[in-house]
């Protein structure tokens, strides 16, 4: 049978996986800071989480649409 997740059930069980427990996770977005990376194409802005465990790229709807295509074959990839 087929298994149907949202893109939040996706990233929870990679969270979980992860060993990243929630409070962790939850303090690590919210201290985020904008980030100057360098050598990206779509010239969108990062940003870094302050125990540098996440990196959070802003995306455009275009690219919103892409990743939702191609998130089932990566979700699969990564687990």
């Amino acid at each position: 049978s087929r298994y149907y997740y949202t893109i939040s059930q996706l990233f929870e069980i990679l969270r979980r996986k992860n060993n990243i427990p929630i409070d962790l996770f939850i303090s690590s977005i919210a201290g985020a800071d904008r980030w100057l990376a360098t050598g990206g194409k779509s010239g969108s802005p990062f940003m870094r989480s302050y125990n540098d465990l996440l990196v959070i790229k802003k995306i455009t709807k275009a690219e919103f649409m892409t990743f939702r295509k191609f998130l089932p074959k990566y979700f699969t990839h990564l687990h």
